[in-house]
Order: structure tokens, then C-alpha cells, then sequence
């Protein structure tokens, strides 16, 4: 009963985060069913697969953009990801369907978390 609301939880707050997928190898994998998040480099070899991105709105946790990097990351079928620093940036005015702002009111600033997709040889 806990671990339900607490899903549902994280979708709602999860909800705005959105993701994007750069493929760094020509290579296709199948979709993982898990993705580990790994503080550092692992010892052992692996190749780094894609550049996963979750942006959300200002002050999105960092675990509603790790969530939405597993999921991409599993999309192109990595065995792990590498987070990098989360950074607070400018959205460049752009229409944010989750503020229900308007184009050209002004930059807002928007939660970024980029990670490498690694799969382990």
C-alpha cells in the first residue's frame, strides 16, 4: 500500500520532467528492463552507448530526472548510467506545457540532468 503511493507520488511529481536521446554508437541494442545508476566510472570495460538528458521545471528532484533517464536509457538498451552535475538553466523562453507559459514571456529556468548510457562488454 506504501510503495503504491509513493509511485504514484513520484509520477505526479515526475510528471513535467521531460527526456531527450542522443545515440552515440551506430550499434542497436534491445531495451533493458533495468538500468543501474552508478556514481563513477566502473572498473570494468563498457562503451558509452548514448547521452541521456531529463529536463524538468526549476527545482525538479533529482530523483524524478533519474527516473526519466533510466527510462531512456533503457530505451536504447544500456546497462547503466553515469549522471553528470545537475544544472539550473534557461528554458530560452520556449512554451513549458507544465507552467503554462506563453511563448516570448521570458526565459524561465528549468532543472537539467545529463547522463552517459553505458553498455558493459
Amino acid at each position: 500500500m506504501i510503495l503504491n503511493i509513493l509511485i504514484i507520488l513520484l509520477l505526479l511529481f515526475s510528471g513535467c520532467v521531460q527526456g531527450n536521446v542522443t545515440l552515440l554508437d551506430s550499434s542497436t541494442y534491445p531495451a533493458s528492463a533495468y538500468v543501474e545508476i552508478l556514481r563513477e566510472k566502473p572498473a570494468r570495460p563498457y562503451k558509452t552507448i548514448a547521452m541521456v538528458k531529463a529536463t524538468g521545471p526549476r527545482g525538479s528532484g533529482e530523483t524524478a530526472l533519474l527516473t526519466v533517464l533510466q527510462g531512456q536509457a533503457k530505451s536504447v538498451g544500456a546497462d547503466a548510467i553515469i549522471p553528470l552535475a545537475k544544472e539550473e538553466n534557461s528554458s530560452g523562453g520556449l512554451n513549458n506545457p507544465c507552467s503554462g507559459g506563453v511563448v516570448g514571456e521570458g526565459a524561465e529556468k528549468v532543472t537539467v540532468l545529463k547522463a552517459y548510457a553505458i553498455k558493459y562488454q
